[in-house]
């Protein structure tokens, strides 16, 4: 009992901050990933760094100590926080992060300077109880379109009564994880059995002793209202995740685990079912790290269940628009045809589906309705193919099906009917259409098309010979750039297809390229894709571009759209791409996606 109560007594005298470094660098070691000092982790290390963490804020360039432009420290530097989504509720956060009783009000627009650097944070969205601003729903750690005459600021209130603007953190449990992993290993004073079984009793109960006060520290675990009634208590786990219950238990003492593709699941599951609430959200966080380890989508699908079943709609959607972005893949695997049909219906509703083109995602649909045999229900048929946007496929393909297609024969008045709404999208003009519409329907807009004519690849190896070329010859191309063009029609119905215009394609590779351009890229990759030909202003029409970077493995692991014709890319792992590639060797696929625009 004395290593009990030893640690007992440290717990009591040491001073936690509401949240230990909530986000942290990033570092692949074989198949386990480390999260650097940060808590928890990956492998979870509890570490007191000098000076700024991961996840502090400070407030810059205002009079008062009490106001100025919001910046958060995040992989060693100091970024700022785009004013996109900016508002009172997110102000109170920062505020009270920072010790101050709350928000006066929310500043936007870069009011107190500009900053410079990483924009970290973007499209914030705070109830207003967090405790600390990365606790908040953001796009992801450098994810932003936006630029330093976009930083937010706050204007917080101020305790006049009292000096207490500054506040000095003093923090001394930087072992205390350890020696509780100890007092674990130990079992040393432990008074509380835990039981696992399984169903069927496969494998065989096995029997845990904790410790009762180190498990009642956390007041949502589940477990808790049992440890004042009995001595023990059963815990039922599958028997795929038998073992993995040892590492969750030991969580509960240090939290700190290491986490890999083989044990995510398991750990949310066990985290969301006895309401660990931190690693829960905090294995939540590293799929978008190891969905792309499983190149044959089970991991991804069963992660998007589980998501389904607990209810986490962060991690519904991190699943979800992996999968999106690599239809392409995901239909050429065996996955496909044993996508339930809630899964297919979920995928086929968004408009950031990436596939060559909409026949390549009507054909796959087909080929879903064949393998599931005869037990597809036409109510279900119908469902699914009102997901398809039949505006989106020619005029000469939407003829053809009759002929083509095995599914059309068998559901001739489901297609038929979505067939009659895609034709007036190929022959009427726009200002004909819109007599009838208070908005441009969902149906009229393309997903991100990658084939021709839309898409234009640019492959690692072109720009791997372009950089080698200018390294060897500095004087050869470095100022012009990396240039490209390509043609497309105008639009992507019937009445353009002979109106043809010219787009040019620029990449910047590093800060002095973006600055001979006259722009500021803070993460020394940046794109342009602009029309280089004479373009008619042709009334209701726009374009929403994209580029798609594709990671020399495959997968799909970063898209952005185009801001007034450029898009400021992360360059590495680091700064913000939405599923980490780790090499520098990757493609890019510019997508023009015309649409009309009430």
């Amino acid at each position: 009992m004395d290593s009990l109560n030893r640690a007992a007594e440290e717990l009591r005298s040491t001073q936690f901050p509401s949240e230990l470094l909530k986000r942290c660098s990033v570092k692949r070691t074989r198949k386990m990933w480390a999260w650097t000092g940060c808590f928890p982790l990956l492998l979870v290390a509890v570490g007191l760094a000098a000076g700024a963490r991961d996840g502090d804020v400070r407030l810059v360039g205002g009079q008062r100590s009490s106001e100025g432009r919001v910046e958060v420290f995040y992989g060693g530097q100091w970024g700022t926080v785009c004013d996109d989504g900016w508002g009172i509720a997110e102000a109170q956060v920062v505020c009270r992060q920072l010790n101050f009783p709350g928000a006066l009000s929310a500043v936007s627009g870069g009011t107190y300077g500009q900053g410079s650097g990483a924009i970290w944070l973007d499209d914030m969205e705070c109830t207003g109880d967090e405790s600390d601003l990365p606790s908040c729903c953001f796009k992801g750690w450098g994810v932003s379109d936006c630029t330093h005459s976009e930083d937010a600021g706050v204007v917080c209130d101020r305790d006049t009564a009292l000096n207490n603007v500054h506040v000095y953190a003093v923090d001394d449990g930087l072992n205390l994880s350890e020696k509780l992993g100890r007092l674990w290993d130990s079992g040393i004073g432990c008074d509380f059995s835990i039981v696992v079984q399984s169903p069927n009793r496969d494998p065989a109960d096995e029997t845990f002793c904790t410790h009762r006060f180190i498990l009642s520290l956390d007041p949502d675990f589940t477990l808790v209202s049992s440890l004042q009634r009995s001595s023990n208590l059963t815990m039922l786990v599958s028997s795929a995740c038998r073992p993995y219950v040892s590492s969750f238990l030991r969580y509960l003492y240090t939290r700190q685990i290491g986490i890999t593709i083989a044990s995510v699941l398991c750990l949310h599951q066990m985290a969301s079912e006895f309401r660990v609430k931190q690693l829960q959200a905090d294995s939540a966080r590293l799929y978008p790290w190891l969905l792309p380890e499983d190149d044959t989508f089970s991991s991804p699908l069963s992660m998007y269940d589980d998501g389904i079943r607990t209810g986490d709609r962060v991690l519904q959607e991190v699943c979800l628009q992996y999968l999106a972005w690599n239809c392409e893949a995901l239909i050429n695997s065996t996955a496909w045809s044993t996508l339930s049909t809630e899964t297919l219906q979920a995928l086929l509703s968004r408009s950031d589906v990436i596939v060559p083109d909409e026949p390549f995602l009507l054909n796959a649909l087909e080929s879903w309705f064949m393998a599931s045999g005869n037990e597809t229900e036409p109510s279900t048929v119908a469902a699914l193919l009102n997901n398809i946007r039949f505006s989106m496929i020619s005029a000469d393909t939407l003829y053809d099906l009759q002929f083509t297609s095995d599914t059309y024969k068998k559901y001739t008045a489901l297609y038929d009917a979505d067939m009659v709404e895609g034709y007036p999208f190929h022959v009427l003009s726009f200002q004909k259409l819109k007599t009838h519409m208070d908005s441009v329907d969902v149906g009229y807009s393309p997903r991100t098309y990658t084939g021709s004519p839309w898409g234009y690849i640019i492959s690692a190896t072109e720009i791997s010979n372009y950089k080698q070329s200018n390294f060897n010859n500095p004087y050869n191309g470095w100022y012009n750039g990396f240039s490209r063009s390509f043609t497309t029609p105008a639009f992507n119905n019937a009445l353009f297809q002979d109106k043809m215009m010219t787009w040019t394609v620029e990449i910047y590779f590093s800060a002095e390229e973006c600055a001979r351009r006259g722009y500021t890229c803070n993460s020394g990759l940046a794109a342009r894709l602009y029309p280089s030909s004479y373009v008619q202003n042709y009334e209701g029409i726009g374009y929403n571009n994209r580029v798609v970077m594709v990671c020399d493995t495959g997968y799909i692991f970063h898209v952005q759209d185009f801001k007034d014709n450029i898009v400021y890319l992360p360059a590495n792992s680091t700064t913000g791409q939405a599923y980490p590639c780790f090499t520098d060797q990757y493609s890019f696929q510019f997508v023009v996606r015309p649409q009309y625009k009430m």
